[in-house]
């Protein structure tokens, strides 16, 4: 806290934290949810009341002018301002331990919940490799934080192409845009950063505040989950990097990498996706772009089959059939992910098709409860939803997964006076009309 100033009653300012331990992340965010709210959204504010009722520790700290606290990566943290006017200076570190846990933990919640990224995380793996790159092998091998700084950013930054990996196979037929990187393009629908492949459409343009005409950019990690605009299989792809650049860039700091100590990594290629275990993210996004319905063709018949969960019909392109011998069972993706933890993307990357949860002796709808030899599955709780048309660009649909819909239970006193509320309503409507 840099400044304060007394109230009209003469009271100074302070401000008071409530701490989370980092490691408690997954417990807040289940408690979060619990109170009705999501903890990346950051528009609750917790009580003491609720404070008290968390299962772990909560570390409150007085913060007086000169005072200054450290929030640890991933710390979930809120503050309350007291007395009169504070003024505190706001000190943010970009480290590789940071680096590692927004690619893993932060960047995939952000997306969820459409939150705009503060940093170009993706962007700053990509330029700090590069400037490693340029010190001689044994300049590192001696400097100990430079060895595990470069060690770690080559994994990242290894893991980045993996995503971005298009198989020869697929590449042949795709004609890709080449623009320049300015570190500036986000995606149209969650608000990340994009560092360097993406879709764009261009039918859906608008103007931008300045006047400019703004095409509908996404990511490949919304697309895959079924996020686009309206148009959504007549997409372009773009590049902001040259492959061939990062190809280069690869080859350098694999030559580095295993120089200092690090295990062989295989080459990309055909077989890239079979050491993987799944598809590529890129591999899924191209996949999906041929096998979505052109919403222009009024002509095309598009096939529909019934949800196991819901028993509501969908067009089939948004479920998951299970591929198992004998078993014919179709879930919409929705439900997947609402009752059985299963991002969309995970089901689309399998490489050997997709078990379904009845033949995991898991599923938990109605019927299967009933089953003595099912073991029905816990679902995470998601109390409340997420509105994306609310933060996200108007173009924006969501094809496979309704962020805004919730997995919550109502209680059947609840449902019953939903009910007699609907009745009595609608005989109030009909003596009206009469």
């Amino acid at each position: 806290m840099v400044s304060t100033s007394p109230n009209s009653y003469g009271a100074e300012g302070l401000a008071y934290w409530f701490i989370f331990s980092a490691r408690d992340r997954k417990r807040v965010a289940d408690y979060w949810n619990t109170l009705g709210h999501d903890v990346d959204t950051e528009n609750f504010f917790a009580s003491l009341e609720d404070l008290k009722g968390f299962p772990g520790n909560v570390w409150v700290v007085e913060q007086r002018v000169g005072d200054f606290v450290i929030i640890p990566p991933l710390g979930a943290h809120q503050v309350y301002n007291h007395g009169g006017l504070t003024i505190k200076a706001a000190w943010n570190r970009t480290t590789i331990d940071t680096l590692e846990l927004s690619i893993s933990e932060t960047l995939p919640a952000y997306r969820v919940v459409c939150r705009d990224e503060q940093y170009k995380n993706k962007a700053i793996i990509h330029q700090s490799l590069l400037s490693l790159s340029r010190f001689p092998p044994q300049s590192l091998l001696s400097h100990p934080f430079r060895h595990d700084s470069f060690m770690r950013l080559f994994r990242l930054y290894n893991s980045l192409l993996i995503d971005e990996f298009i198989p020869a196979d697929y590449y042949g037929n795709i004609r890709m845009e080449k623009i320049s990187q300015e570190f500036n393009v986000a995606c149209s629908f969650c608000r990340t950063n994009i560092w360097n492949r993406f879709l764009t459409c261009r039918q859906c343009l608008q103007a931008d505040s300045d006047g400019d005409i703004d095409s509908y950019d996404i990511c490949m990690e919304c697309f895959a989950r079924g996020r686009s605009c309206r148009d959504v299989t007549g997409l372009e792809w773009v590049q902001q990097e040259k492959w061939s650049d990062l190809m280069s860039l690869w080859e350098r700091c694999r030559g580095i990498y295993q120089f200092l100590g690090g295990n062989d990594i295989d080459d990309f290629h055909v077989s890239t996706t079979i050491s993987l275990g799944r598809k590529t993210l890129a591999h899924v996004c191209v996949e999906e772009l041929t096998r979505r319905p052109n919403p222009h063709n009024s002509s095309q018949i598009i096939p529909e089959g019934l949800c196991h969960t819901c028993k509501v019909r969908h067009s089939k392109w948004k479920m998951a059939y299970c591929t198992r011998e004998g078993c014919h069972r179709a879930y919409c993706f929705g439900n997947l992910f609402r009752q059985f933890d299963e991002d969309p993307f995970s089901v689309l990357s399998k490489l050997e098709g997709y078990t379904c949860p009845v033949c995991r002796g898991i599923c938990n709808c109605g019927a299967c409860r009933k089953r003595k030899d099912l073991i029905g599955y816990v679902p995470k709780l998601r109390s409340v939803g997420v509105n994306p048309k609310l933060v996200a660009d108007r173009r924006s649909v969501e094809s496979l997964v309704e962020s805004n819909r919730t997995n919550t239970r109502v209680s059947s006193l609840s449902s019953l006076r939903c009910w007699f509320l609907f009745i009595y309503c609608g005989r109030q409507l009909m003596i009206v009309a009469s």
